[in-house]
């Protein structure tokens, strides 16, 4: 009885901080480090690293603010390291700022900041015209090294590099196996990948004891937003098949600040295909209420994966899209969209289309 008291004291320690971590973010992702007087704050990234005058930020939002303050007594410079970003595709502000390096997917700045001083810079895509822009959604690819799933992953990235799209994100199961290896394998895979990826995780990304953990670390925050042009975009984790009140809370705020909302997360709340209609969140009351939520506020678009294939329907004027075939194997039959797909949606003002790529691999590949 002592040991099985023990085991269920543990129990709920972990479930508790499950929950405290799930819901722990809100509203745009911000976050603060300093190292040797220099202090780094950043809207949109995380701050990786600090060190020696090396600050590495890796985007987490295709629009960020970063404010540097020097809190020594003599001038300092430091050396900005982006990550997550496309050099061709992005700018800075001021424009002024000297780059010593950049690569596929990252970008260093120089930066001479004077004593009990602070610079600001602003990212943000290079468009002529702010409120039109492509961005792609990819779901389950399930990264690993064996069957077609590098091969079909692969294929997609190439096709949206060559698109319009400023930017990409993924609705979870982005590894196989989510372990230190599996995200460095999938790192990795999207090493050559010339735009931001965002994602929200997957149940096969949190799964075991340090599967979130690992998501956290490799990856980036969960339950959070971002803007671009005139749309909000609200990535949530419901990858342990619900979403909890603080999360129904922090959705309903979010839908409030904004006509035009679109919503990501892994689990549909429904699939119009029947045999798979299982594969939805797990309770019915949260599913009502969700879809409640997309009704009362005229949320024009929710993208969501883990139904391998491709489905789209409109319930009360919310288009209801699952894209889950970035290289895991279809559930569905080809005639019920059992296909591998990736999607381009289409911005322009208060409008945005989707359109699915169906995915064609042959040997060779």
């Amino acid at each position: 009885q002592k040991n099985m008291c023990v085991f269920k004291f543990k129990e709920f320690i972990f479930i508790t901080l499950f929950i405290v971590s799930l819901c722990s973010q809100a509203a745009a992702y911000t976050d603060t480090k300093s190292s040797g007087g220099i202090t780094v704050a950043a809207e949109g990234a995380v701050v990786q690293k600090m060190a020696g005058g090396l600050a590495v930020v890796k985007m987490v939002a295709p629009s960020i603010s970063i404010k540097i303050s020097n809190y020594n007594s003599v001038d300092k410079n430091v050396q900005l390291k982006l990550t997550n970003i496309s050099p061709k595709k992005y700018k800075a502000e001021p424009e002024n700022i000297k780059i010593t390096e950049k690569g596929t997917r990252y970008v260093t700045y120089s930066l001479a900041i004077k004593a009990g001083g602070t610079k600001e810079i602003s990212i943000f895509p290079a468009l002529k015209n702010p409120d039109k822009f492509t961005f792609a959604v990819i779901g389950d690819s399930r990264t690993g090294s064996y069957t077609l799933k590098p091969i079909v992953h692969q294929k997609i990235l190439r096709e949206v590099a060559k698109s319009d799209a400023v930017f990409a994100i993924s609705v979870g199961d982005i590894v196989n196996d989510p372990t230190p290896a599996g995200y460095d394998y999938f790192l990795k895979e999207i090493s050559g990948f010339p735009l931001p990826h965002f994602s929200v995780p997957g149940n096969h990304d949190t799964d075991g004891v340090q599967g979130r953990d690992n998501y956290l670390t490799y990856i980036g925050p969960v339950n959070y937003s971002f803007s671009l042009g005139k749309f909000n975009f609200i990535l949530l984790d419901n990858s342990n098949g619900t979403l909890y009140d603080s999360q129904l809370s922090f959705l309903e705020n979010e839908l409030t600040k904004n006509k035009n909302n679109i919503v990501f997360m892994h689990k549909p709340p429904f699939c119009p295909v029947e045999k798979l209609k299982a594969h939805v969140m797990d309770s019915n009351y949260v599913i009502k209420y969700f879809m409640d939520l997309m009704k009362k506020y005229k949320v024009r678009m929710v993208f969501s994966g883990h139904v391998h294939g491709y489905a789209h329907s409109r319930v009360n004027g919310t288009e209801c899209i699952i894209t889950a075939c970035a290289g895991s194997f279809p559930y569905m039959l080809p005639t019920e969209g059992g296909y591998y797909n990736y999607v381009l949606v289409s911005v322009d003002g208060d409008r945005a289309s989707a359109k699915v790529y169906k995915v064609i691999v042959g040997f060779g590949q």
